[in-house]
This record gives structure tokens, sequence and C-alpha cells, in this order.
């Protein structure tokens, strides 16, 4: 993924999936289509290490 605004609406998705357990529709795939780094957040604070 290259887009930055997809990156984040996913990242939002997934995170809002994973850490809360009342959804307005369930996502199991954002978490899926994010690297490891993009799901710690450290590509946006420039950490990350691909």
């Amino acid at each position: 993924m290259d887009n930055t605004t997809a990156k984040v609406s996913c990242f939002a998705r997934a995170y809002h999936y994973i850490n809360n357990d009342d959804w307005v529709f369930a996502d199991p795939f954002a978490e899926k289509m994010l690297s490891p780094c993009h799901l710690k957040n450290e590509c946006v604070t420039g950490r990350c290490m691909r």
C-alpha cells in the first residue's frame, strides 16, 4: 500500500477492531492488510525498518 490515506484508514479500522469489544461492523481484514511496522505505528513515526 502506498496511499497514506488508505494506510491511516486501515490502521484506524484495525486498531478499533483489535482494541474494542463492541463494533459498528466487524473488520478482521484491516489487520491482515498491514505490515507489522504499520500495526505498531512505526511507519508513521519514521522508525519502520522494511
